[in-house]
């Protein structure tokens, strides 16, 4: 019997078809996963408290030296080019801040790896002489990863700017 490129593709799709499909479900505050909700929580807060103070030696402590951030207006970058990139805008006169929007978070748990987080942030900056303005509202995926270190961002993702 001669298999066609048909016949091969009609068996993969078979196989997949076959294959178990794990679905990831929201952790929020409601459900029974609340412990990874609630540390995910806390490293948004642990790393949103050093962005906006400037803790450069706590923000490095925070990302896989893989990392990788995808923004829909920047494109890909890297570990180093965001340290760089945080630590200009930290000693700059202009002050950017980030708040999580209230109710936003979502929190997936990641097999084997970590979790996905998912929400949407509030940005704000401050020019020299002037009040604090808002600059905009974004949506934002961060994979964490759990590491022998603690949770490390391995993944993120910023987009609808």
């Amino acid at each position: 019997m001669k298999f066609t490129t048909f016949s091969y593709a009609l068996m993969a799709l078979f196989f997949l078809l076959k294959m178990p499909v794990v679905i990831a479900q929201p952790v929020d505050s409601d459900t029974p996963q609340d412990e990874l909700f609630s540390e995910i929580a806390n490293m948004d807060e642990v790393l949103f408290n050093a962005f906006n103070n400037g803790n450069m030696e706590k923000i490095k402590t925070l990302f896989t030296e893989d990392l990788e951030f995808y923004h829909d207006k920047t494109g890909l970058s890297g570990y180093q080019s965001n340290i760089k990139a945080i630590g200009e805008l930290s000693a700059g006169s202009i002050r950017i801040r980030r708040a999580l929007v209230e109710g936003s978070l979502k929190v997936y748990p990641l097999p084997g790896f970590g979790a996905i987080q998912e929400g949407q942030h509030d940005f704000f900056e401050t020019l020299p002489g002037e009040n604090e303005r808002q600059t905009g509202t974004f949506k934002f995926i961060h994979i964490w990863k759990k590491t022998e270190d603690g949770w490390k961002i391995a993944r993120i993702v910023s987009y609808d700017h």
